[in-house]
């Protein structure tokens, strides 16, 4: 089978790669600098994930900073909305229909201001 051949040559080829990497292959002077090259790289990418983590903590508290502002917002657009409902039912002067209407511009109002949160616009859609 050709395939097996073409496994076997690629299982061979990286068992030589690694045999050729093995410290006890190597002289005193290329382990001392394989060491400090492998300390080297160990310490960049030690401080590249620092960074990110950094990166990814910020974006986390940025993102939730955002949602409590959403949050207040959907608040006050539910208090107005309930106080409306409740002033016009009670006297009566308006049909459902413009209850509706006068809920759908105040979403709309506030749909003008999109958050930076893509979901929150489905919220003010609603």
């Amino acid at each position: 089978m050709p395939g097996n051949d073409t496994k076997i040559g690629v299982a061979d080829t990286n068992a030589a790669a690694r045999a050729r990497r093995r410290v006890c292959n190597l002289t005193p002077s290329q382990v001392e600098k394989k060491r400090a090259i492998d300390r080297t790289n160990q310490q960049h990418w030690r401080q590249k994930k620092r960074l990110y983590i950094a990166e990814l903590e910020a974006e986390v508290a940025r993102l939730k900073d955002s949602l409590d502002v959403s949050h207040a917002r959907l608040r006050v657009l539910e208090g107005n909305n309930d106080d409306g409902r409740g002033a016009d039912q009670d006297a009566g002067s308006t049909s459902p229909a413009q209850d509706l209407c006068g809920a759908v511009s105040v979403l709309d109002v506030s749909a003008s201001h999109t958050p930076e949160i893509g979901f929150e616009r489905v919220v003010h859609s609603i």
